[in-house]
C-alpha cells in the first residue's frame, strides 16, 4: 500500500478531475507531512489542495459535489491535529464550510433530504429538479457524513 501512496504522490495533478480522492487519500497517510516533492521535483502542499478543492462551481465533483465538502471538512479536522494548512488556506476552507453549511440549512426539504442540487439553496426546495431518489439520499448521506466530523460551530440548527 506504501508503494501505492507514493507513487500517488509523485503523480497527483492540481488539475485532474476528481481531487478530493486525492486529498482524502494523502489525509490518511501523510499528516503531520505537509509537503512533498511530485516526480517533477514540483512541491505540492495540503495548502494547494485545499485551494483547489474551492475552485469552480460546488456541483462539480462527485455525488453532487459533497465529497468535496467532506474531504475539506477532513483536512480542518487534520490540521485541528496536526497543523497542516496554514491560516490562510485553512480560512479559505473554512469560509466555503460556512457557505455549504448556509446552503444546506435551505436546501433541505421538509422529510429530511437534500436533492442532488443542493448547492441552489433555498431554489432547489422551490423548484425542485426531477432527479431519482437515490440522488437525494446520495446528497443526504454525505451530508450527514461531513457533519458527523464537522466542529458545531458548522452546523446548521437541528431543528
Amino acid at each position: 500500500m506504501i508503494d501505492t501512496v507514493q507513487e500517488a504522490l509523485r503523480d497527483v495533478r492540481l488539475d485532474e478531475v476528481e481531487t478530493e480522492w486525492s486529498t482524502m487519500a494523502f489525509s490518511s497517510w501523510l499528516p503531520p507531512t505537509k509537503t512533498w516533492r511530485q516526480s517533477d521535483g514540483r512541491q505540492v502542499s495540503f495548502d494547494m489542495l485545499a485551494h483547489r478543492l474551492v475552485r469552480g462551481h460546488k456541483r462539480f465533483g462527485v455525488c453532487s459535489g459533497t465529497h468535496r465538502v467532506y474531504s475539506m471538512m477532513t483536512l480542518i479536522r487534520l490540521d485541528d491535529e496536526f497543523d497542516i494548512l496554514s491560516d490562510g488556506a485553512r480560512d479559505v476552507l473554512w469560509t466555503y464550510l460556512e457557505n455549504v453549511r448556509e446552503l444546506i440549512k435551505v436546501s433541505q426539504f421538509e422529510n429530511g433530504l437534500w436533492p442532488g442540487n443542493w448547492y441552489d439553496g433555498a431554489n432547489a426546495v422551490k423548484n425542485p429538479i426531477n432527479e431519482p431518489t437515490y440522488k437525494k439520499v446520495i446528497a443526504t448521506g454525505h451530508h450527514l457524513e461531513w457533519l458527523a466530523i464537522a466542529p458545531k460551530e458548522l452546523h446548521p440548527p437541528r431543528e
